[in-house]
This record gives structure tokens, C-alpha cells and sequence, in this order.
């Protein structure tokens, strides 16, 4: 998905609030994370800074999976988690086992949370979300505009991923 316009900045902060019950302090845009690395898949994330009202700070990757494809950005996300640790643990490599571990947090009624580990052993993981977008936005959005500009099918997932170390 190389669109990455469908949520503006306020609508992603407001969406962002609601999904994780926080008040954001602040939201940058930080660009989009192209992997081309994976030549089979044409994947990219949107990487986003988050500030909390309680000066807490996190770094995001979104991205809205269109019809449904769950299990080849889980895939592609792990992938980059696991060069991203590479980078910062080269001498580490030859002991890093190349294996998901993949544990369901909790899932409630359009919200699944998982937690995604690249290795058992380390302690380098990270916690996705995975919304049913139209189901939610229809459930907590009623009347609001820019939901109905928004193109979304009934099996459009919004992935939001955060680096846990």
C-alpha cells in the first residue's frame, strides 16, 4: 500500500486516543517505511511519534491492511523487527533463532492485541493492535464526517505496532 493518505494527522491522533484510552499530547508524522527488501510483498508502514499527556513516548507503525491480508504484514513486520534488531546486535546473530513467536494478549469485540517476539531468549518483542476498522469506526464514530469519506470495507484492518525492548 504506497496511499498512505486515508487518516489525516487529527483523525489518527483522535482514532489513536480512543483505541489505546490515552490522551496524545502530540502526533508527528515521521514518513513512510518502505521495505524492499521483501520483494514479494509491497510493503510499507507509516512511522509515527507519539507523546502522551504523561510525557510518555512511543514510536508507531500503522498502516491500514486492505482486504484482510493479516498473516503477510504480521510477516513483513516481523521481518523488519528482526533486521532492525540485527543492526543494533550484530554480534549476536549466529545465536538469534529466526522463529515468530506470536501470543494473544487480549481481543475484544473489533481489538485484537498481540505480542510479537523475534526469539524467545530476547527480550525484543513488540505489541501490535489489529482494529476492524469499519467495525469499530461504526460502533464509536457515529455521525462523524470523516469516517464517511473514509473508503473502508468491511475487512479493513488498521495495524498499529510499537517496538517493545
Amino acid at each position: 500500500m504506497r496511499n498512505h493518505s486515508e487518516l489525516s494527522v487529527e483523525n489518527t491522533k483522535y482514532l489513536l486516543e480512543k483505541i489505546f484510552k490515552k490522551k496524545i499530547k502530540d502526533l508527528k508524522i515521521e514518513g513512510v517505511e518502505y521495505f524492499e527488501n521483501i520483494i514479494e510483498y509491497d510493503f510499507s508502514l507509516v512511522k509515527a511519534n507519539v507523546i502522551y499527556s504523561n510525557n510518555k513516548k512511543d514510536e508507531l507503525y500503522l498502516r491500514i491492511i486492505k482486504g484482510g491480508k493479516i498473516k503477510e504484514s504480521i510477516f513483513c513486520y516481523w521481518s523488519f523487527l528482526y533486521e532492525d534488531y540485527i543492526k543494533t546486535k550484530e554480534n549476536l546473530y549466529e545465536n538469534t533463532i529466526q522463529k515468530a513467536i506470536i501470543t494473544q494478549i487480549k481481543s475484544t469485540e473489533n481489538i485484537s492485541s498481540l505480542l510479537l517476539t523475534i526469539d524467545s531468549r530476547l527480550n525484543y518483542c513488540a505489541e501490535i493492535e489489529l482494529v476492524e476498522l469499519k467495525k469499530y469506526l461504526e460502533k464509536e464514530e457515529k455521525g462523524e464526517r470523516w469516517v464517511e469519506k473514509l473508503e473502508i470495507k468491511d475487512n479493513d484492518i488498521l495495524f498499529i505496532a510499537k517496538k517493545m525492548y
